[in-house]
């Protein structure tokens, strides 16, 4: 049985302005960097996005643009998990945003029912297949407990569902649709950064775009949402991975800090996620969220936090505005949520 939604309209401000507001923001933060907006998609099915379609637009229409769905939560691991109950389709979520036939990326975590244990997921499902990854930490006892990578694990699922959250943009995955195009190269050093979050987000690109859309769109009464797809290069990625459910209740964030795997992934990473300016009406909305793998090597892959060397990074990206948000099975039930 699919679990309860609701669908909500998006602010959707002139396309020219949310490339201007990300750009200021980009300009601050790198020696190099500019987002534009570009009037078609490049083909993301090749290297080095590899995503499952070759676009991420939406086609043309309130109802026939990018959606960001978003399902689940934080609140369903903690304090323990609610395995069985908090089940989502990546399928089912297409088909709920009027995408049956498209592509859905994201971030969240693997069904561990299908996987067998718990594990990151980076949806990645398309007219081009199942190009989903599970990134997960070994289980064969050999695992240290240390940052080495040779105790990680990334695997190409046979199903396409997470387990407790996912937050993702569905499209038609096609080409024919406005994008922004991010180019970004070196971050600057906090004292040279003339705006305060352009420095308090020095290596963490998701943190800076989604904090640019909060400081430009925040007075609205609906937020602004994006989701997309960047890679990041010269330098490796700080990520963490969920190891298997904890044997002991998760009660604060730092216990949740201490439980999971955090390690320094080499690049290129590639990373799939969403974007939203603020959440006005309480729908439980994570702001950012971006999970990632190593297209090259595929052998690691996890939650982005930021990068380990700001000073040689390189990040690549391109974005669709959405035009609405669907939310799904939200900590308090959908009758609780308000809003158009």
């Amino acid at each position: 049985m699919e679990p309860p939604f609701r669908r909500f309209r998006l602010h959707r401000p002139d396309l020219v302005a949310v490339a201007d507001c990300l750009d200021r923001a980009c300009r601050d933060a790198f020696e190099d960097a500019s987002v534009e907006l570009i009037d078609s998609c490049p083909d993301l099915s090749e290297p080095p996005f590899c995503l499952a379609s070759r676009g991420i637009c939406g086609g043309g229409g309130e109802n026939s643009g990018p959606v960001l769905s978003i399902a689940g939560g934080v609140p369903y691991l903690l304090p323990t998990p609610q395995v069985e109950q908090r089940r989502y389709d990546l399928r089912n979520l297409l088909k709920a945003t009027g995408h049956p036939d498209g592509l859905i990326i994201g971030a969240g975590a693997a069904s561990s029912t299908r996987f067998g244990r718990n594990a990151e997921l980076v949806a990645n499902l398309g007219p081009l297949g199942n190009g989903c990854r599970v990134a997960s930490l070994r289980a064969d006892g050999e695992d240290d407990g240390t940052e080495n990578l040779a105790n990680c694990r990334l695997s190409r699922p046979d199903f396409a569902e997470a387990g407790l959250m996912v937050d993702s943009l569905c499209s038609s995955g096609q080409t024919d649709g406005p994008v922004f195009r991010l180019r970004a190269s070196r971050w600057r050093p906090e004292t040279a950064t003339p705006d305060w979050s352009a420095a308090k987000t020095r290596g963490r690109l998701a943190e800076l775009l989604q904090r640019a859309l909060a400081k430009e769109f925040s007075g609205c009464k609906l937020p602004v949402g994006l989701g997309g797809v960047f890679r990041l290069s010269g330098a490796a990625a700080r990520m963490h991975v969920m190891p298997d459910f904890s044997p002991t209740p998760l009660t604060c964030s730092a216990e949740v800090n201490s439980w999971l795997r955090f390690f320094n992934m080499p690049p290129p990473i590639v990373c799939c996620g969403v974007l939203i300016s603020h959440d006005p009406h309480s729908w439980g909305l994570r702001l950012e969220h971006y999970h990632g793998w190593n297209p090259s090597s595929e052998q690691c892959g996890g939650h982005y936090h930021y990068d380990a060397s700001p000073d040689t990074a390189e990040y690549l990206g391109y974005f669709s505005l959405a035009t609405s948000l669907l939310r799904m099975d939200p900590p308090g039930g959908v009758d609780s949520l308000t809003g158009e």
